[in-house]
């Protein structure tokens, strides 16, 4: 399985072998604000949509993980600011 990354708040599939993506936030300076893994599942006329289940890590920072408690999604636009 590849891996992609994602800067400032956007998740970059790691294209289309199926394979995971990273969704990293960043703040002031660039230091890391959440970090954590997301499932490419497809794209519409919305963006690009990706989805994780309940369970995985997220990272705040340096701060240890914690484990999220429910499925979510996350729409990537595919235009704007």
């Amino acid at each position: 399985m590849t891996s992609g990354t994602g800067i400032a708040g956007r998740a970059v599939p790691a294209g289309d072998s199926g394979g995971t993506a990273t969704m990293r936030f960043t703040k002031w300076g660039g230091r890391l604000h959440w970090c954590y893994p997301l499932e490419p599942l497809g794209s519409d006329e919305h963006g690009h949509w990706f989805g994780a289940r309940a369970g995985i890590l997220l990272r705040r920072g340096d701060e240890e993980p914690v484990r999220q408690r429910h499925d979510f999604l996350t729409l990537v636009p595919s235009a704007g600011d």
